[in-house]
């Protein structure tokens, strides 16, 4: 007979002993099976329920079990005997419980890249555990670490990315050319348009207009060309002036096009750049000379060379 009240179930879970708990925690999770409880599943997800009930309980010892019961199944872990959802349900449970042991068991594993390239149900199990960790704003450089060294891997570069500028600004632009050259692979391990995008919504469009003739020139042909491409798809727009104070030499393999347009991110009265990518300028001072005049006509003050 199935238990529906709130009330009695609580209780229910508070009188099984640490194994059936596991055990309970496991089958619900693993195959949706969380008889003799009666857990509908149309409005909350079953780790969501979980969490409900042990909030409703105030039983310590319980809340002591229950914990102990999910590092248990998250250290039990196995591509070979559990899916993917089941991992990543035991992780909202971890996160929404603030599971101390848990965060530090997921670092290690992280940390010695035991699950690097595995998969479960076609999905990368370090991408998870990485995500896991990063969601719980864990205090220290431990998270900072992981960070700065699986940025290098394309797989797991976009969000580390994210929470490497987000705990500190000045690393988006300092880090945006490893973004740039994953983003030249093919086919590319992440969609750098919203990457790009996210960056410009969290940095300001200011801020990244001030850095991004710098940024430019510290990355290859490829790479700027990259950027450009998803600066383009992200549909924002932008005025010439950081790329004026460039030299165009840093800029090989881009053909700076003006447009008089209206950007309405910026000033009232601007060119905005449309950026082709193309072969090589020839006479780079001739191109110089050009635009800086278009610039004077639409009363644009523009570094001069």
């Amino acid at each position: 007979m199935s238990i529906v009240r709130l009330n009695d179930q609580v209780r229910w879970l508070e009188e099984q002993k640490l194994d059936d708990l596991q055990n309970w925690i496991e089958r619900s999770l693993a195959v949706g099976d969380t008889r003799p409880l009666y857990i509908p599943t149309r409005e909350l997800r079953i780790q969501d329920s979980m969490l409900r009930l042990y909030n409703k309980s105030s039983e310590a010892r319980f809340r002591r079990r229950f914990r102990k019961a999910v590092v248990c199944l998250l250290r039990d872990w196995s591509d070979r005997r559990h899916t993917a959802d089941y991992l990543r349900s035991l992780l909202v449970i971890v996160g929404g419980l603030r599971i101390t042991e848990a965060a530090k068991l997921l670092l290690l594993y992280a940390m010695e890249e035991r699950f690097k390239g595995q998969e479960a149900d076609g999905q990368d199990v370090h991408r998870i555990i990485l995500l896991a960790i990063l969601g719980m704003r864990l205090t220290g450089g431990s998270a900072k670490v992981l960070c700065k060294r699986d940025i290098r891997d394309g797989r797991y570069a976009a969000p580390c990315f994210r929470f490497l500028y987000l705990r500190q600004p000045n690393n988006g632009m300092e880090l945006l050319p490893i973004m740039a050259q994953h983003a030249t692979k093919d086919p590319a391990p992440f969609a750098f348009h919203i990457v790009l995008d996210d960056l410009i919504i969290a940095l300001g469009f200011s801020y990244f207009a001030d850095h991004l003739g710098r940024t430019l020139g510290r990355m290859d042909a490829s790479a700027r060309a990259a950027t450009l491409k998803a600066y383009q798809r992200s549909g924002r727009l932008l005025t010439p002036t950081p790329l004026y104070s460039m030299n165009l030499e840093e800029v090989e393999g881009v053909i700076i096009h003006s447009n008089p347009e209206v950007d309405k991110c910026d000033e009232s009265k601007a060119i905005v750049m449309e950026f082709k990518i193309g072969p090589e300028v020839d006479d780079r001072q001739a191109c110089r000379q050009r635009l800086q005049k278009e610039a004077v006509d639409k009363e644009l003050l523009l570094p001069v060379a």
